[in-house]
């Protein structure tokens, strides 16, 4: 099964996500699952494949797509093999989606489930329908010893600028606990290396994320979470997976405060996040206050951090101080944040629709600066290796000042059409002084 790719920034991929794998196709609500072994000349399985390479929940729910109601036409028979294989014990790949808005027990589908002790990746949908977490005991997740990649999903809460859709606004306490329930006993096996999770509702994430239960965890090496309309803390337990590489959180409306317990060291290493490359926050618009100290020791070999839609006005003290192998930092509407100083290993950043950002400083290792629409810059000071500066701002009405503070080898500016009369004045233009120490510039 293919995970979804990151969502900040849909042109990268990472090295880390599974390749497309073809699927079972299976019929919702515990219905037989469709492997068709051939007679005994040979053993012939049919599969569905995922349309463009693998799709998530949401992906699927936006494109209208039914599957995996397959067709004539989209079975692919898989290479045959010289014995028949088992229909449920052989089976490597299974998708499952109890659609619906009546709530069901399923229990068959969780006795179906439970038998796959080969299963190394497994993607089940609406969540939200199973009305007992003994059903979801019947599965038996914690058994499923090959299980690599598990996807985990509820329908949606949430639209399209993050925050819940009107009529889910009163989601019951009810509904809340049941899922939390129903989650609780979805624990992974140990091994498992790629978790998404998706539309989860419950207000406290599942127990098997804190810190006394994080142990099934310990294999796991990429974690996505999307849609979180009522969560209001962060897992605490995360910080201390040992293999953890790669972290992306999108849509996560009740958080206001991340704070130490999302931080809590390592026992073996004492320190938080030892894997941790890649970190993406994106869409905590009710987010404000990051707690994380000079001596809270965390993401020691961090590369990447993206932050997308939140009301942080700073950053914490302890990201720039131990984060010392973060190379590529993106801030992309960020309400608040007046000011980017002192990441010394920094050598990419992006700064977009930032409205209240005055400042970048101390950035000693910066190559590389994109400023799109952040009309309160007024300072850019401490980046004397930056080779390349692109400034977008169709408002602008003038060069900005503080472009005689930094002396990249390339400028590219995108601006209005007047402005861009200005420039191309060149010495005889009233903007000529402001880059006139710029080697090349493109406007």
């Amino acid at each position: 099964m293919a995970a979804p790719r990151p969502l900040v920034d849909s042109t990268t991929t990472h090295p880390l996500l599974p390749i497309p794998v073809v699927m079972v196709a299976v019929e919702p609500l515990g219905v037989a699952i469709p492997a068709a072994v051939a007679p005994s000349g040979g053993g012939a399985l049919y599969a569905h494949g995922i349309p463009d390479g693998g799709a998530s929940c949401a992906q699927r729910r936006a494109a209208g797509s039914s599957w995996p109601a397959a067709t004539a036409a989209s079975l692919v028979p898989l290479p045959a093999t010289t014995t028949a294989p088992s229909p449920l014990s052989s089976m490597a790949s299974l998708s499952l989606e109890s659609k619906g808005t009546e709530q069901h027990d399923l229990e068959s589908k969780g006795t179906e489930l439970g038998p796959l002790s080969q299963l190394t990746d497994l993607h089940i949908c609406f969540l939200e329908n199973v009305a007992s977490s003994s059903s979801a005991i019947l599965a038996k997740l914690g058994e499923k010893y090959h299980l690599r990649y598990l996807s985990l999903c509820c329908t949606s809460r949430l639209g399209d600028d993050g925050v819940l859709v009107k009529e889910e606004e009163g989601i019951s306490e009810k509904d809340k606990w049941q899922i939390e329930e129903v989650f609780d006993e979805l624990c992974p096996p140990l091994g498992l290396e790629n978790l998404n999770v998706e539309g989860y509702f419950g207000q406290r994430l599942p127990r098997w994320m804190m810190p006394t239960a994080v142990a099934p965890l310990r294999s796991l090496r990429i974690l996505m979470m999307d849609d979180l309309a009522c969560c209001i803390e962060l897992p605490s337990g995360l910080s201390q997976l040992p293999c953890l590489e790669l972290l992306q959180i999108v849509r996560a409306p009740a958080i206001k405060r991340v704070g130490l317990e999302f931080l809590q060291p390592s026992n073996h290493v004492g320190v938080a996040f030892p894997r941790l490359h890649d970190l993406i926050f994106g869409r905590f618009v009710e987010w404000e206050e990051w707690v994380w100290e000079e001596q809270v020791k965390a993401m020691p070999i961090l590369e990447r951090l993206k932050l997308n839609m939140c009301k942080l006005s700073h950053m914490p003290p302890g990201l720039a101080f131990h984060a010392k192998a973060l190379k590529e930092l993106g801030i992309y509407g960020v309400k608040n944040l007046s000011s980017l100083e002192n990441f010394t290993s920094v050598v990419h950043l992006d700064v977009f629709r930032n409205t209240d950002l005055e400042r970048i400083s101390n950035l000693p290792k910066l190559q590389k600066l994109v400023i799109v629409m952040c009309p309160e810059m007024k300072v850019l000071e401490g980046m004397p290796a930056l080779q390349r500066l692109n400034l977008e701002d169709y408002g602008m009405e003038t060069v900005p000042r503080y472009l005689q503070d930094v002396n990249p080898r390339h400028l590219l500016l995108d601006c209005s059409l007047s402005l861009l009369t200005s420039i191309a004045a060149g010495k005889s233009g009233p903007e000529w002084h402001k880059f006139s120490h710029i080697q090349q510039v493109k406007a």
